[in-house]
Order: C-alpha cells, then sequence, then structure tokens
C-alpha cells in the first residue's frame, strides 16, 4: 500500500513519512487537540488510521454524563478519545480485565452522581479478599484512578466528587532498611532452576538458546541488549562485554541502552568457553539471532520460547494466575549473586554492580537489592564486646 493511499482514506488525517516509520496526525474533536502516533509499515498504519476514523465519527460525551451510569462512564474509559496518551495493547487488555472482573460488576449500577470513594475502595477490600497481590491491588487502584480522572473529563463526575481519595493502603509490613521494590533473594529462582532452563531450551530449539539464558542470569544484560549483541562487542581477553546498543522491539530499531549509557559488564569465568565456541560461530554477528537470521523480537521470543519452556517447566503461579518468575528475573538473579557475600556470591560493591547492570545510580542498586542480613545483633555485641565510653578497649 502506498502513501498517497493512505493519504485518501479521510481528509481528517494527515500522514508524514519519517524513514520506515509513518506519523499519523489528527484533531481531536472533544478538546481540540492535535494528536499523532507512529507506526512501522503500510498496513500498521492503515489499522492505526481506521481506528482513528471509528474515534472521530463516535458521539462526544455532554455535560448530561452525570445522571448515567458508571457502565456509561467505564465504556468512556476505554474508549481511545477518552486520553491523550495512546494505550499499548498489553496495558488495554489489562485495563478492560480489571473494569471486566472488578468495577464494572460491583459499580456499574450505580449512578455516577452517588459514587464515592467508599465504593471504589469495596472493589480494594474484594480483590484483596480474593488473594491478589499487593502489586494487581496497586494496578486495580490505579485504575480506579483512571476512570476517575475520565469521569472528570468526560463531564460524568462533579468536580467536588472525588471518589478515589485514599482507596488503596498496603496491607504488608516490611523490614527496616528494606524499600517497598526490594527484591528478596528467597523468592528468585535457585541457580539449579536457571541451568534447568537453560538445559531445556538449548535441547528443545536453537542450541545458543541455553547460552542465552546464563547471560541473562549472570551478565546482567536485558532482554534488548542481548538481542543486539554481537560478537564484535565480547572481548574474551578483558573479560566484558562492551553494551553500547539495545534492541527496541516496539520500534523495530537498534536504540542505545536504557538511559543512554553505555557499559561494559563482566564475562564469568565459567561463561567464557561456551561463550568462545559461539563466538566462532557467528564470526562477528549476532550471538542470538532470530531462527530465520535477523533480531529476534521480545513478543516472538516470549511467544514461541520462554514461555512455553516455564509452562513445560512448571514455574510457580502468583494467586492471581500470573507466572511468579519473569524473563526480568533473571536480570534479579544477577544483582543478588553478585552483591551476596562469598562463597554464595561474588562480593562486589555496590557501585560495580550498579555499573555492570546499567541502572541509573548506585542507590536504586542499593535500595533494590540490599536487605537486612540476619545476624545484625551477634555482629553488633562482637563489634562493641572491647569498647568502652572513653574510647578505649573495655
Amino acid at each position: 500500500m502506498s502513501l498517497r493511499t493512505l493519504e485518501t482514506i479521510d481528509r481528517r488525517v494527515k500522514v508524514y513519512p519519517e524513514g520506515l516509520r509513518i506519523r499519523i496526525v489528527w484533531t481531536d474533536p472533544y478538546d481540540g487537540r492535535r494528536r499523532q502516533a507512529r507506526r512501522t509499515g503500510a498496513d500498521a498504519a492503515l489499522e492505526a488510521i481506521r481506528e482513528i476514523v471509528r474515534q472521530l465519527d463516535a458521539p462526544v460525551p455532554t455535560a448530561d454524563n452525570r445522571q448515567r451510569t458508571v457502565d456509561d462512564l467505564l465504556d468512556w474509559y476505554l474508549d481511545p478519545r477518552s486520553r491523550v496518551k495512546v494505550w499499548s495493547l498489553s496495558y488495554e487488555q489489562r485495563q478492560q480485565s480489571f473494569v471486566r472482573t472488578w468495577l464494572r460488576p460491583m459499580l456499574g449500577h450505580l449512578r455516577c452522581a452517588d459514587l464515592t470513594h467508599h465504593h471504589m475502595r469495596a472493589v480494594i477490600h474484594a480483590a484483596r479478599d480474593k488473594g491478589l497481590v499487593e502489586e494487581s491491588l496497586q494496578s486495580i487502584a490505579a485504575t480506579c484512578s483512571g476512570v476517575v480522572k475520565a469521569g472528570y473529563d468526560g463531564s460524568f463526575l462533579e468536580p467536588e466528587q472525588n471518589p478515589a481519595a485514599n482507596i488503596y493502603s498496603r496491607q504488608t509490613v516490611s523490614t527496616v532498611g528494606q524499600t517497598y521494590g526490594y527484591v528478596d533473594p528467597e523468592t528468585l529462582p535457585a541457580h539449579s532452576k536457571i541451568a534447568e532452563l537453560a538445559d531445556h531450551m538449548g535441547g528443545r530449539w536453537e542450541p545458543w538458546l541455553g547460552l542465552q539464558v546464563l547471560m541473562a542470569a549472570y551478565t546482567g544484560l536485558r532482554y534488548g541488549e542481548l538481542a543486539a549483541l554481537t560478537g564484535e562487542r565480547v572481548n574474551l581477553r578483558s573479560g566484558g562485554i562492551d553494551v553500547v546498543e539495545a534492541w527496541d522491539s516496539k520500534a523495530g530499531v537498534l536504540t542505545p541502552p536504557k538511559w543512554r549509557r553505555q557499559r561494559t559488564t563482566v564475562i564469568p569465568t565459567f561463561l567464557q568457553e561456551p561463550l568462545a565456541a559461539r563466538l566462532d560461530q557467528v564470526d562477528g554477528g549476532l550471538l542470538f539471532p532470530h531462527v530465520d537470521s535477523g533480531v529476534r523480537g521480545s513478543s516472538s521470543f516470549h511467544a514461541t520460547r520462554f514461555g512455553p519452556a516455564r509452562a513445560t517447566l512448571d514455574w510457580p503461579r502468583r494467586p492471581d494466575g500470573r507466572y511468579r518468575w519473569t524473563w526480568h528475573t533473571l536480570r534479579h538473579v544477577f544483582c543478588t549473586w553478585a552483591l551476596a557475600s562469598r562463597p554464595e556470591g561474588l562480593g562486589l560493591e555496590v557501585a560495580d554492580v550498579s555499573y555492570f547492570a546499567g541502572h541509573h545510580s548506585p542507590s536504586f542498586t542499593y535500595e533494590r537489592y540490599v536487605g537486612r542480613r540476619d545476624g545484625a545483633l551477634s555482629r553488633a555485641a562482637l563489634a562493641t564486646a572491647d569498647w568502652t565510653p572513653e574510647g578505649g578497649p573495655a
């Protein structure tokens, strides 16, 4: 399909080529704002334009919406015209699931004018009683807040209404010195589980997949960085990997690493021999390509390789059905392993691990992975055994 064909679909929608991508521009009739979206390829652009035209032809909410039901408000919340930012497909599906499972059955019958924070708090309590983890409860609360914002924008709610106020409070208790995002090593897969995953993926599909699993767990490379990694970036003599680019699966292009920071990460000694063998095979090319050559995107990798592997290996699930361990969990394994004291880990400094992992600051690494160790009282007692207030030995 040519660009000229896309330009003639609807005069309210303008298209502009930007290299391999196509920029789509239109004006929202609801608020008069100029919107834009970018798609790669003519087919994807055509699908986006058709959706935009559907939005342009849809009716706009009116001031009488306060007398309508919350069901109508939820329909408006899921309508793409109710928001400025374009939702990703996975995020949209998650919002639809929350609305269908929790908000619509409990709140759909109410008038918008009668909606209060007590009603929305009841949704959170019901989800908690069903055994959902705190992360899921926080996501549902965020959806409630998004619905309220859409209600204000669409005149479904009065300005003085505040149904999203204080609807969520965490019920868990953390240890002093550990932040909410702290990664407990006890919740991560054991090294034997990682070896099992590597053996399974390398034996069932491409043999280099086993090495890719081990690289993710013991070098700290993100998936996009592994997907873009070439033999030219690996230096076995120095024992380092230069991380200078990553693959953006959504855009389909190479980009700088996260935070736009290049770095060099470590190659553990036990990986040097299999990595050397792989380097001889690729001759400077991609270490972990798609089976048909080229870069393998994350969606293809998860759908055809990692997803079936963890299902076969029966990885543990959360109460809400989601897997407890993800591919990104392997990065958590690297950070906790590198920070752990010997002989369980490498005993590296926080600043070194932060650099190897490509974090934006060592403080993030510390808060995320360094927790209180057992035996604090014993260590303190030993340290003060021969000390007196006068500064000398006891």
